[in-house]
């Protein structure tokens, strides 16, 4: 074989291993805010039943779907696709970070309060 052939053998291996890596990364960015979207509309509705329980009582029929945070979710991902250079602005970063820290403060206070709830002192 000359080199020729074998630098053609070469660059359409590589061209092929491009579009399958490229393909691989967009099925696991689909499969990321797949399951993103999932948690984040079934913790939206835990909190709704949580809430209702509160104010109706353990007793009452609390139901809430799914469907409307799922579309608000995805929503506002295709919101955030369209501006331009996101991956250049600092103030996204920051937002996520506030929300992360946000969301981990009332896990932690959530787990708390759960824990102080469920100690029985006994004199």
């Amino acid at each position: 074989m000359n080199l020729c052939c074998s630098l053609l053998l070469v660059s359409s291996v590589a061209f092929l291993s491009h579009v399958i890596l490229q393909v691989l990364v967009y099925l696991n960015d689909i499969y990321v805010h797949f399951l993103t979207m999932l948690g984040l509309s079934t913790k939206c509705r835990a909190i709704l039943k949580s809430n209702c329980y509160h104010k109706e009582g353990h007793q009452a029929p609390c139901k809430y779907g799914d469907v409307v945070y799922m579309m608000l979710f995805g929503l506002v991902q295709v919101i955030m696709s369209f501006i331009p250079d996101l991956h250049n602005m600092a103030w996204v970063s920051i937002v996520a970070a506030i929300m992360s820290f946000t969301y981990s403060s009332i896990g932690l206070g959530l787990g708390i309060t759960t824990v102080i709830g469920k100690v029985h002192f006994h004199n």
